[in-house]
């Protein structure tokens, strides 16, 4: 288990787990095997149902190994263009043979009313919705759950060049971190609220806060790609590298006064900012 868990309404835990994979295992799925090293680093969410003080047993759990996509090698399993293929993971994008942990999600959330999870993929610099409606077979599966899709991805949004649909110009997540949904009863309801920490935005390295609603149809998330939406609803910080810049770890939290508390999690500070962004309270560790 590794970097987050998030508790639900009917009394379970969701976490994320690194699942390790063989450089045998990812080369017969498809990895160039020049980009990968002697063990591959994959992840999965578990829901865990506590049993006792210290058990619980696993009542769901979805593989991101059941969801790929790669146009290396034809005689491999999920072989296909990888433009075609959004709701996967191309197995060989951001590979290295010098670095195990490929996908490093690094937070978890769950939104009640659509019965979904949110992750955050650090090392895509993307953010992804999965179906929790499924259940375990489905989740490993491309069909199944509310959108039919089972496990698959129903949207990804920061980094298009990963599935294909975009190049450098069109990042725009940069090692984000604690990415959720904002609560009912909140401004911005429902809305996902991310700390975009911004080390190698191509001007200069600065910190923001951002507030995306991503664009729905009658389908359910817009099949239009690139995902949208092509700019947040709210943004603090914007090209101020003198105000914040966290390479690493840090979040923010949307409050019912409408104020938003930011942490710099490098130095271990809190700020508070209003909607329009001015520092209204601090905290200096």
């Amino acid at each position: 288990q590794h970097h987050d868990v998030r508790a639900l309404p009917n009394g379970n835990i969701l976490a994320i787990v690194w699942e390790s994979k063989t450089q045998d295992e990812a080369v017969a799925q498809g990895r160039d095997p020049a980009l990968v090293s002697d063990l591959l680093w994959s992840e999965a969410i578990l829901e865990i149902q506590p049993t006792g003080a210290t058990t619980g047993e696993v009542v769901w759990e979805w593989h991101l190994w059941d969801h790929l996509v790669q146009t290396f090698d034809a005689t491999k399993p999920n072989f296909g263009e990888v433009a075609d293929h959004a709701e996967l993971v191309d197995l060989n994008f951001n590979a290295s043979a010098v670095q195990s942990d490929w996908i490093h999600l690094n937070s978890v959330d769950y939104n009640p009313d659509l019965d979904q999870v949110l992750v955050s993929a650090h090392a895509f610099d993307e953010i992804w919705i999965i179906d929790h409606s499924t259940n375990t077979a489905e989740a490993a599966e491309h069909t199944g759950g509310n959108a039919g899709h089972g496990g698959d991805l129903l949207y990804r949004w920061g980094n298009p060049a990963t599935y294909g649909h975009g190049s450098a110009s069109d990042q725009v997540l940069y090692g984000q971190h604690n990415a959720r949904w904002t609560e009912n009863g909140l401004p911005y309801a429902g809305d996902i609220m991310l700390f975009n920490n911004g080390s190698g935005r191509p001007d200069g390295n600065y910190s923001t806060v951002e507030v995306i609603k991503p664009p729905m149809d009658e389908m359910g998330y817009s099949s239009l790609l690139p995902y949208g939406p092509t700019a947040p609803v709210w943004l603090w910080n914007d090209g101020n590298p003198h105000s914040l810049f966290a390479q690493n770890i840090s979040g923010a939290q949307q409050l019912s006064n409408g104020n938003v508390l930011v942490t710099n999690g490098p130095i271990g500070n809190f700020i508070e900012v209003d909607a329009l962004g001015p520092r209204v309270w601090s905290y200096v560790n």
